[in-house]
């Protein structure tokens, strides 16, 4: 039996060459926040996934109650 940590924190991971694709195209159009075409591909694949007419992405839990207040 051989014997491996096992590491609770320990991320999986896709492998290297996805992100690179990815982050080709990111360099490619030099837009890296503000509702780049890679949030917008994001919020689409959401909407078809889960059969949802609207969903709005955000990058943190403040910025998703300050929206939710508004509405």
């Amino acid at each position: 039996m051989e014997n491996k940590p096992i590491f609770v924190t320990q991320p999986s991971l896709a492998p290297l060459a996805e992100y690179m694709e990815l982050l080709k195209g990111v360099w490619e159009r030099g837009i890296l926040t503000h509702n780049g075409p890679l949030v917008q591909q994001f919020e689409k694949e959401i909407c078809r996934k889960l059969k949802l007419n609207n969903f709005v992405a955000v990058n943190n839990g403040t910025i998703a109650i300050q929206m939710a207040i508004k509405a």
